[in-house]
C-alpha cells in the first residue's frame, strides 16, 4: 500500500482568497456555481498559495472533523474523506453531502496515495494538525489546501476564508448565524447556571489525565456562551497524573470520550468520588469532535452543554 507522509514547517496564515477567478466566476456547483470549467482562483493557505477550480467538482478532504464540516458547511462536493481507525462521528456522517463519501484509510498516520487517486478529486483539502501527507506528492494528484483548525483560528475564520475564492460568504454567514443563534438560545436558558456554576472539560488518556484548555472546542464554545471555568485552571491542556483527579473538579464537569481511556478512569474510586459526578453533573462528548471540529461540531457542543446546565 502506498502512503504519503509528512513535510515540517507549514506556516500560520489562515486561508484566504488573493486573487478573482481567471476564467469564470461563481460558487461550488451545487452551491450556488455552475458547471465544470469554470475557470480557476488562487488560494494563499497555511502552506503557500494554490491555484485551484472555482467551481470545484470533486472535492476530497482528508481530514474528516474540521475540514470536511467546514467544506460540507459551504456545499462543496465531498466525494472522498480520510478516515481512522475510530470512524467518523455519527453527527458529521449525517451531515448532507457526507453520506456517498468514499473512505480513504489514514489509519497507520498516512494517506492511502491509491484510494487517493482513485477518488480522481479535483481540490485536496486538510489542516495542519490533520493526518500528514507529503504536500508535493498530494499536490501531482490535485491541488492542496491546507486550512487552519480551531486551535489556530476560530472556526468561523476558517470557515469565511474558504468561502472567500469560490464566492460562497453568504453560505458561510448562514452558518454561522444558525450556530450563533443556537448559542444565544442556550445562554437564555441557561443564563443563572452559566453565571454561577464552572465546568472543566477534561478526558482519561491512558495513565493520566488531560485537563482540556482553551484550545478545545468545547472549551471555546463554553467560554463564548458566557460559561466560567474553575479559577486558576491554565489557558493550556493540563496533564494530571490519575492521583490528581481531585484536582479536575468543577461545578459540572464535561468527558471527552476517547473508547480506548475510558474504562479505566470509570474504575477509578477518586473520579467516582468527585462531587460532580456523584451529583451526576457530567455529560460525555465524543473526545475528537470536542477537541477540533467546525460548525457542526461546534453545534454539537452547544447541545452538550445545554444537556449539562440542564442537569439539577
Amino acid at each position: 500500500m502506498l502512503r504519503l507522509f509528512a513535510v515540517a514547517g507549514l506556516g500560520a496564515a489562515v486561508v484566504s482568497a488573493c486573487s478573482h477567478a481567471t476564467g469564470g466566476s461563481g460558487g461550488a456547483d451545487g452551491a450556488g456555481g455552475g458547471a465544470p470549467g469554470g475557470g480557476t482562483v488562487q488560494v494563499r493557505h497555511l502552506a503557500g498559495v494554490a491555484q485551484v477550480p472555482a467551481r470545484p467538482q470533486r472535492v476530497v478532504a482528508l481530514e474528516a472533523r474540521g475540514t470536511m464540516e467546514t467544506a460540507l458547511a459551504l456545499g462543496l462536493p465531498i466525494v472522498a474523506v480520510g478516515v481512522d481507525d475510530l470512524g467518523l462521528p455519527d453527527g458529521l456522517a449525517r451531515m448532507p453531502g457526507a453520506e456517498g463519501a468514499t473512505r480513504i484509510d489514514v489509519t497507520s498516520g498516512g494517506v492511502d496515495l491509491e484510494q487517493l487517486v482513485l477518488a480522481e478529486p479535483d481540490l485536496i483539502l486538510t489542516n495542519a494538525s490533520g493526518y500528514d501527507f507529503s504536500l508535493a506528492s498530494a499536490g501531482e494528484i490535485a491541488p492542496v489546501v491546507v486550512l487552519a483548525n480551531n486551535r489556530e483560528e476560530p472556526w468561523p475564520a476558517t470557515l469565511r476564508a474558504l468561502a472567500e475564492p469560490f464566492g460562497l460568504q453568504e453560505r458561510a454567514e448562514a452558518a454561522i448565524t444558525q450556530y450563533e443563534r443556537e448559542r444565544d438560545a442556550v445562554r437564555d436558558r441557561h443564563a443563572r447556571a452559566l453565571a454561577s456554576d464552572t465546568v472543566t472539560a477534561f478526558n482519561g488518556l491512558r495513565e493520566v489525565l488531560i485537563v482540556q484548555g482553551e484550545q478545545a472546542l468545547v472549551v471555546q464554545t463554553l467560554l463564548d456562551l458566557g460559561g466560567r471555568r474553575p479559577q486558576g485552571q491554565p489557558a493550556q491542556a493540563q496533564e494530571l497524573s490519575l492521583e490528581e483527579i481531585p484536582r479536575v473538579d468543577a461545578d459540572r464537569l464535561v468527558r471527552l470520550s476517547f473508547p480506548s481511556n475510558d474504562a479505566q478512569l470509570d474504575a477509578d474510586p477518586l473520579y467516582q468520588r468527585l462531587p460532580a459526578v456523584r451529583a451526576g453533573r457530567v455529560v460525555t462528548v465524543d473526545g475528537y469532535s470536542a477537541n477540533i471540529g467546525g460548525v457542526e461540531s461546534a453545534r454539537a457542543c452547544l447541545r452538550a452543554l445545554d444537556t449539562l446546565f440542564a442537569l439539577p
